[in-house]
Parts: structure tokens; C-alpha cells; sequence
């Protein structure tokens, strides 16, 4: 894998403007963004995106609505859920033209040494590309797994006590003008605050102009997000190393995956202060310690693994019982640990060894089939698995028993708020079917009607073929079934 910070500016840039840089989550494979992305990056030639606005000016993106699209991904098939955004590919260009031209990733670079400085603060979440055909975000899995939790169970060897904790809504909370307080300090920032000449000032604007002006939050969804956040998170490293240092604290390891925090001592009374110094540092650039996720323990290697993981080390597919009652297994798993990415593997292991090799009706396909999409409705995570089994299993089904089927769990879903995400990778089950079904998710409708618009382009000067984003190719290529081989990222250190 290659470390983004060890890039060129050309290759970060070419990095940033892949279509799984753009959005990260996982679409079906006929969405892709990269030719729009492109497309817009040749009209705007690196020149500055004001250029471009409509009306000599007097409607900049920042006072129009809507300007993202939002896609609604609902966490625990109850209220929680989380907003991830397809930013305007037209900012989203200008604002990756601005982080890599020459001279300012060559300074983003140098920051991000300084932010680097005490080897005791450990930054694990670092973007990286996968350097071979594995997916970037296996990469990304791959490096948490060895950079966090590996490294967490060798420092059991040096330390007695372990504290965790992580961030509330950390990319919701980020203010933007820290962006420039990262980059520049504090004091410059607040100094230059109108200086759009400054680094930090260009990529706070250019952030707030995709989130009708306001400063409060970044968008959720993209590697370019990752690493704002990661910028400012850097800097709180750099506060709190300065913290420590004020404090007279020096055996101690802090290790960062994003805004996850895993703090080792073996003094209990040092590592409180440093949780405290920690809570502190990040109240100060307006982020929030999860009371509820802070713990501090002396079991060292059984709290740097995950709790899912560790209980699901005995799980495996058992020959000997019914694949019914293999995945009501699956489904007591997920009601212990929802959302956990171990009931993403024990679906795709059932999936791989199991359902995909079924030639024939397996016994209770129907009953089978809802426990699927229980398990679905509570883990939003596992959508995309559980479409992939319910795409075989409906195999068994008539046509018409399919479509009371699709219509069963559309209606299921909607009892659910927040679910565009659901309905997205429902769709892709329809469309091989030949089942055209109205879905209201606007991503969903735009596979019907090129009339349909994902983002609000009325401030800007050009038009934006949005089409682009649709690849007919691999529509027509489609199978009903949906192969295992799009399942695989990093199953292995999930």
C-alpha cells in the first residue's frame, strides 16, 4: 500500500479524484463518478472556481440549498443514522486543485511532519492506495488492523493500563475555521481570518461552500473529508503532545485511528490526566469526548480487540444443523453486536461457502429469507451482504412470488427513517430482474431519467453532464445474482 503523504502532487490529486476517493461507501458498480469528476476538471483547468459563478457572482454556491446531495444511511434500523454526502463534483475538483497544487501539498506535507513529531503519539489513520488489485478501502482495513489493534496487543508487553474513547460526531463537529488554526496556527489564522490567499482560509471557504455557508461540520463520505478531518486531528496531536510535555508526563503511548483514541500508562493517575488532557484539547477545537465509549482497564489485550471479534472467534458455518438455523446463529450474533463488521464476515463466509453454490430451493427459503431482512433492517452495515444472499435466494422464486417479496421488504424498510442507502442496493436487485420499481431515493431514479438532478448546479456557469455518473455497460452486464467477488474488501481483519 502507498501512504497518500508520500505521493506527488500529481498522484494525490489523480488519488483524490477516483470514484471510490469521491464517495466511500459502497455502491453497486454501475455508479461511478470518476468520468464526471474528470470532465469538470478539465473545464475548470485549475482556475479558481469563482470564474465560474453564474450572475457575475451575487449567487455563490454558499447561499444556495442543496448544493450536496445526500444520501441517508440509517445505523440501527431505529432513529440513529448518519448523513454522507455526495459533495458538488464541481467543489469537489476545485477543492482537490487546491490541496495539491505544487507548493501547498509540499506544505501540507510539512505540517503533517510536525503534527508527527513525538513518536509516542501514533497517527494509524494515515489515507492510504492499495498498490495492488485489492480495493483501497482493504487497504484502509488493513492498516487499522495492524497499525491499531496489532500494535495495541504488543504494547501490553510495556504497559499495565489501557484507555479508550472516541470523538461524538466528529465530522459533524469539526468548526471549519480550525482547518486554518491547523495549517497556520492559531494566531495567524485569527490574524488573517479574511486573507483567502491563506491556505486554510481557501479550504474552510471552499467547505463552506458546499454546506450552505455554514461553518459547523464537514461531509461524511469521502477520502478528501478523511483528510481534512485528519489535518485537524493532527493538530490536536500537537496540542496534546504540547499538553503532556507542560505536564511533566512522559511513559506513556497514544494511538489515533481517526477520532478512535487508545491511550497506555502504567500509571492509572497519569493515564486519567491524560484522558482529561485529551477531553480538554479537543473541547478547545469544539469536538467532544463519547462518555459512554471511555473506558480504562488493566486488561490490556482484551480491550485492544474488538469485542465482536473476540467473541466470534469459535463461530463458524456448522455442517451439522440447517442453514436456517446457521444464520438465526448470525442473527443472536448481530442482536449482541449490531453493526459490527463480524457479522459482515459471518454473511459473506455463509454467502461464499455456502448459498452461493446452492443449486437447488434450500428447505424454509421463504422463512430464511426474513431473518435476511431482519438482519438487514438492524444492521446497516450489512446491506450489501445481505442483498447478495437475497439475490440467490429469490433465484428460487417465481417472478410473482419475487415481487411480493421486493415489495415486503420496501415496505419494511419504510417504516424505517433514513434508509436511501437501502434503497440503492435494492434497486440493484430489481433492475436484473426486470422489476422497474419507483424508489425515492433520488440516486435510485436517476438509473431511469437523466432529467433527474443529484446536485444544485443553478450558481454555476457550465453544465454538468450528470449522466456521467451512470455506466449503461455495466447495467447490461449485470447477473441476477450478485457474485462474491464484489463482497471481498479485507474480511479477514474485520
Amino acid at each position: 500500500m502507498r501512504d497518500i503523504l508520500n505521493m506527488t502532487p500529481e498522484k494525490a490529486k489523480k488519488y483524490f479524484l477516483k470514484s471510490s476517493s469521491y464517495f466511500s461507501l459502497e455502491l453497486p458498480k454501475y455508479f461511478d463518478f470518476t468520468d464526471l469528476l474528470k470532465d469538470i476538471d478539465k473545464k475548470i483547468n485549475n482556475k479558481d472556481l469563482s470564474s465560474f459563478y453564474k450572475n457575475n457572482k451575487l449567487i455563490p454556491p454558499d447561499k444556495c440549498e442543496n448544493v450536496n446531495y445526500v444520501l441517508y444511511h440509517n445505523k440501527d434500523g431505529k432513529y440513529s443514522w448518519r448523513m454522507f454526502q455526495l459533495i458538488h463534483p464541481a467543489i469537489y475538483v476545485d477543492l482537490v486543485n487546491i490541496i495539491t497544487s505544487e507548493p501547498n501539498w509540499t506544505f501540507i506535507k510539512d505540517r503533517f511532519k510536525i503534527f508527527k513529531q513525538n513518536c509516542n503519539i501514533v497517527c494509524c489513520s494515515d489515507l492510504v492506495e492499495s498498490s495492488s488489485k485489492e480495493k483501497d478501502k482493504g487497504a484502509v482495513i488493513s492498516k487499522w488492523w495492524n497499525g491499531l489493534e496489532q500494535n495495541s496487543i504488543k504494547l501490553a508487553l510495556e504497559y499495565e493500563y489501557i484507555g479508550i474513547t472516541d470523538v461524538v460526531d466528529c465530522y459533524g463537529s469539526i468548526y471549519t475555521h480550525t482547518i486554518a488554526w491547523a495549517l497556520h496556527g492559531k494566531e495567524t489564522a485569527k490574524e488573517k481570518r479574511d486573507d483567502y490567499k491563506l491556505l486554510g482560509n481557501k479550504i474552510d471557504r471552499s467547505i463552506r461552500n458546499m454546506c450552505n455557508g455554514q461553518t459547523n461540520g464537514i461531509p461524511q463520505g469521502s477520502s478528501l473529508m478523511d483528510f481534512i478531518a485528519e489535518i485537524v486531528l493532527g493538530y490536536g496531536d500537537t496540542l496534546i503532545s504540547n499538553r503532556l510535555k507542560e505536564a511533566g508526563i512522559s511513559n506513556y503511548k497514544i494511538l489515533r485511528y481517526r477520532d478512535d483514541y487508545r491511550v497506555f500508562s502504567n500509571n492509572k493517575d497519569e493515564l486519567n490526566e491524560i484522558m482529561k488532557i485529551i477531553s480538554e484539547v479537543l473541547a478547545s477545537v469544539n469536538m467532544r469526548l463519547n462518555a459512554q465509549k471511555t473506558l480504562i482497564s488493566d486488561d490490556v489485550i482484551s480491550k485492544s480487540i474488538k469485542a465482536d471479534k473476540l467473541a466470534s472467534i469459535d463461530y463458524k458455518y456448522d455442517d451439522n444443523i440447517s442453514l436456517q438455523k446457521n444464520i438465526l446463529l448470525i442473527r443472536n450474533f448481530s442482536l449482541e453486536y449490531p453493526n459490527s463488521g463480524r457479522v459482515i464476515t459471518m454473511l459473506n463466509n455463509l454467502y461464499i461457502d455456502k448459498i452461493e453454490k446452492l443449486e437447488n430451493k434450500p428447505v424454509g427459503n421463504m422463512e430464511i429469507i426474513s431473518i435476511i431482512i431482519d438482519i438487514m433492517c438492524k444492521n446497516s452495515k450489512s446491506y450489501h451482504s445481505c442483498i447478495a444472499i437475497l439475490s440467490k435466494l429469490l433465484q428460487f422464486e417465481k417472478k410473482k412470488e419475487m415481487e411480493s417479496i421486493i415489495s415486503l421488504i420496501e415496505r419494511k424498510c419504510l417504516k424505517i427513517p433514513n434508509t436511501d442507502y437501502v434503497s440503492v442496493w435494492l434497486q440493484r436487485i430489481t433492475i436484473v430482474s426486470n422489476l422497474k420499481r419507483k424508489f425515492n431515493s433520488v440516486l435510485c431514479q436517476k438509473i431511469y431519467s437523466k432529467r433527474v438532478k443529484l446536485w444544485n448546479s443553478e450558481w454555476l456557469n457550465f453544465k454538468i453532464d450528470e449522466s456521467k455518473i451512470i455506466k449503461d455497460e455495466e447495467i447490461k452486464g449485470l447477473t441476477q445474482i450478485i457474485p462474491s467477488e464484489e463482497l471481498k474488501i479485507f474480511d479477514e481483519y474485520m
